[in-house]
């Protein structure tokens, strides 16, 4: 991870790293121009998934300061939004990167499901960070809302969205001036929030972008030739519609002519929608995670089935706040309310303790006690457990 851009987010898919391989192999490997993407097969998919991990050794992504509403920085805290945003763990990905962290995420190409994906499926990441967050493996969680930015990110770059295969190229003239262009990043501070985006799912910003990139296309003219530098495929889909699962396009004459000195405008354009729809990942992200909670004790004083009930289980969630707490007992149509108020160290998602007492029942009931147990968030975020009562009977270390 490049640290001296951070406090930062990541932008757009660089692919201008080595390729380890011969160009021959690569040919070999890549499916044919006119055909949709498939996924690849042995030993053409060992052959596309060495080339990935040895084009993108450590994610390609670059880190570069913003003005977003938040920052994720080198510490992966970002404000109010994400006081925690994962740690490394010990694990790696697929081509030995650390995973655990959101930024990890951002600089991971392992959301494209082949090395010649141009997108991927950020519906399903999402599915999983939400599993992953409710399993409280929450360094995989966040480290796959990266990936949603990173799938996200690359729909703002023409090659990407227009569904040109530039891997056989090895590489797009146009990601490859984003390094050389760091400048840019400091022109679009204080412009990202005054996009007004659409309030969308995290996986629906990508969509989003990659519909806005294409309306662009035609108008995105080399000045020499007065032809598109990123032509639309013919057949591609409608809008709203993900292109990168279409029929692949060509550059005009079948060349990369993209020139920034040419047509600024294009990048410093993109740079700033990246960015924007970044934020708007990021944003959606931390308010849709729900409430999670750790394994629930809920016993019993003595051992007649009539004595109060104690309820003890840790509460987690995204952000700070208060959490509220409701606790059905069907078997005798009884309830309870309660809150737990989650806090932030800095080094660990914010959580807190919750207690809830369930008092001592007049009679007793024949059946199952179960607890029905849910937790809302202040954004309306709700997670239901299920824990049984029972009674523990106090150690005794002298036997009976």
């Amino acid at each position: 991870m490049n640290k001296r851009y951070a406090p930062a987010i990541v932008l757009l898919c660089a692919c201008s790293a080595a390729y380890a391989g011969s160009f021959e192999q690569l040919r070999l490997a890549a499916p044919s121009a006119d055909v949709p993407q498939v996924p690849v097969t042995a030993p053409e998919a060992l052959q596309a998934q060495a080339g990935q991990c040895s084009r993108f050794p450590t994610g390609a992504h670059e880190y570069f300061n913003t003005a977003l509403i938040f920052n994720v920085g080198e510490n992966d805290k970002g404000g109010d939004y994400y006081p925690f945003a994962g740690k490394p763990d010990g694990r790696t990905d697929e081509c030995g990167n650390p995973v655990g962290t959101l930024l990890a995420g951002m600089g991971s190409e392992g959301g494209h499901p082949n090395l010649f994906a141009n997108g991927g499926d950020p519906e399903r990441i999402w599915k999983e960070a939400l599993k992953s967050y409710r399993e409280l493996d929450f360094p995989s969680a966040y480290y796959s809302i990266g990936q949603i930015c990173h799938l996200t990110q690359d729909q703002a770059v023409p090659v990407h969205a227009a569904n040109i295969n530039h891997v056989i190229t090895l590489g797009d003239r146009f990601e490859k001036s984003i390094k050389k262009n760091l400048s840019l990043f400091e022109k679009i501070k204080g412009q990202i929030t005054a996009l007004a985006l659409p309030d969308l799912p995290p996986y629906g910003y990508y969509q989003a972008l990659q519909d806005d990139t294409r309306a662009h296309l035609a108008e995105w003219t080399n000045p020499a030739t007065g032809k598109p530098y990123w032509p639309a495929a013919s057949g591609a889909p409608a809008p709203g519609s993900d292109a990168t699962r279409g029929p692949w396009s060509h550059y005009s004459d079948d060349k990369d002519s993209y020139d920034v000195n040419a047509r600024p405008d294009i990048m410093s354009r993109q740079v700033l929608m990246a960015a924007a729809y970044t934020a708007g990942v990021l944003k959606s992200a931390a308010a849709l995670l729900p409430p999670a909670a750790g394994s629930v004790q809920a016993l019993r004083a003595s051992e007649d089935r009539r004595s109060q009930v104690d309820i003890l289980f840790k509460v987690f969630d995204n952000r700070p706040g208060r959490i509220d707490i409701l606790v059905e007992r069907p078997l005798y149509g009884t309830s309870r309310t309660s809150h737990v108020h989650v806090q932030s160290d800095g080094e660990n998602v914010p959580s807190g303790m919750a207690g809830v007492r369930l008092p001592e029942l007049p009679a007793a009931v024949k059946g199952e006690d179960k607890l029905l147990i849910t937790l809302t968030d202040a954004d309306g975020n709700s997670t239901r457990l299920e824990a049984e009562v029972s009674y523990q009977e106090p150690y005794n270390p002298y036997g009976r």
